[in-house]
Formats: structure tokens, C-alpha cells, sequence
């Protein structure tokens, strides 16, 4: 009797392992596809349909009301993806970050516009006043093996170009600069955005199931993500295990 027992303690035992176990490789699962999905998702997924506030609310509640159904539906892939997006731009549009961003980026494109503008009108009165050199104006040289030259010409033309980057470097280093500060601001766009799609994926209390059904693409980030752990389970416990 008391092996019988004991054979049953031991047998329930090894159940709840089990159980533990297979919990604990599907929540490693579940982390391995969140992150995937929000970092390896294309970033025109998460802003495709960006529209005023009220008209995005009401494809969501329209887009979520259909989401019992839409599994059997040809337009399975348009259905999600709709709903993704405009949830998402949603989010994103009320990012107080995003705003400022946003703004940032209009001020410093608003910036740029009118530097080149300076720079154009400096350059055409610059050439204006201080015209080029004209090959009419130069005598042929004939050098070795008949070759026709003008090595004059040549040179005052590098002196030219060269007084004219001297007499513009100042504005162009500005317009440089803004370029390169307005690439910064659409890199942190980006990084803003899929903060959000982060916060929204798995910081909020969304379900496996859910997350598979409304998230279009990430079902087959999970499906890589098992086949990846089939393949190295220890290297992928490793990797994804806390």
C-alpha cells in the first residue's frame, strides 16, 4: 500500500515538473516572439493609416468587434493589419514623446527649407558678381601626342569653385548640421514608435491568444521561435531565461 502511495506521490510529482516546465519554455516562447515582433517588424507596419484621433477609435471598436469571426475570413490579413495600425497610431499620435518629436522634426525641416534657400540666393549673386572663367577666353595648348589642353583655364577654374566653397562654407556647414540633426530626430521617431508597440505588447495584459489573433505577423515570429528552441533548446533557454 505504501508503495502504491508513494508511486502516486512521485507520479504527480513528476506531472507538476512537467507542468512547471512546459509553463515556464511557453512563457520563454511568448518573450522570444514579443521581442521579435517589436524589433524585427518592419517600421511602416506600426504608422501605415495614421488619421485624426475620433476616426481611428471608431475602426478599432469596429476592427475588435470583428475579431470573433475574422479567422474564417478571406480578408483575414487586411483585417488585422487595419486593426494593428490604426490601434497603434492611436498610441503613438497620443505619445506626449511622440508630439515632441514631431515637433521637433516640422521645426528643424522648417530650419533646413530655409537655409537652403539662403544658401541659393547667396550662391546666384555670389556667381553673379564673381562670373566663371570661359574656355572662349583661354588658348589651346597642344601637349604630347596631340593631345588639345587648356591648363590655364583649368587652374583659374579650381581657383574659381574653390572661392566659392570658401565664400559658402559657412551656410553649408549650418545646412550639414541640420541634416544630420534631422536624421537623429526620424531615427528617434522610429525608436519612439516601437517603444510604444513595446509598452502596448508587453507591458499591457494581453493574452497569448489574443497577441496571435491581433497582431498581424505574430504568429509566425512565435512559430520561429519554437522552431529555434527545437533545435537548441539549451541555447535558446539560455538565451531567453532571465
Amino acid at each position: 500500500m505504501k508503495k502504491i502511495i508513494l508511486t502516486i506521490c512521485l507520479y504527480i510529482l513528476v506531472l507538476i515538473n512537467f507542468a512547471k516546465a512546459s509553463t515556464d519554455i511557453e512563457e520563454l516562447l511568448e518573450k522570444c516572439a514579443d521581442l521579435s515582433y517589436v524589433s524585427l517588424s518592419r517600421i511602416d507596419e506600426f504608422k501605415i493609416g495614421f488619421k485624426k484621433g475620433p476616426l481611428i477609435k471608431r475602426d478599432i471598436d469596429r476592427a475588435a468587434s470583428l475579431q470573433d469571426f475574422v479567422r474564417d475570413d478571406g480578408n483575414k490579413d487586411e483585417l488585422l493589419s487595419k486593426y494593428q495600425s490604426n490601434k497603434f497610431s492611436l498610441l503613438v499620435l497620443e505619445s506626449s514623446e511622440y508630439k515632441k518629436n514631431k515637433k521637433d522634426i516640422d521645426d528643424t525641416k522648417m530650419k533646413k527649407k530655409n537655409i537652403e534657400t539662403e544658401l541659393q540666393l547667396r550662391l546666384d549673386k555670389w556667381v553673379k558678381d564673381n562670373p566663371g572663367p570661359k574656355r572662349s577666353d583661354y588658348t589651346e595648348v597642344t601637349t604630347g601626342l596631340d593631345t588639345v589642353a587648356l591648363p590655364q583655364y583649368s587652374e583659374d577654374l579650381i581657383k574659381w569653385k574653390n572661392s566659392q566653397k570658401k565664400h559658402m562654407l559657412e551656410l553649408d556647414k549650418q545646412r550639414k548640421f541640420i541634416k544630420i540633426k534631422l536624421k537623429e530626430l526620424m531615427n528617434n521617431n522610429e525608436s519612439i514608435i516601437r517603444s510604444v508597440v513595446n509598452d502596448y505588447v508587453i507591458n499591457e495584459s494581453l493574452s497569448l491568444k489574443n497577441k496571435a489573433r491581433t497582431l498581424y505577423g505574430y504568429f509566425n515570429y512565435y512559430t520561429d521561435c519554437e522552431i529555434k528552441y527545437n533545435a537548441t533548446p539549451h541555447s535558446f533557454m539560455l538565451e531567453w531565461q532571465d
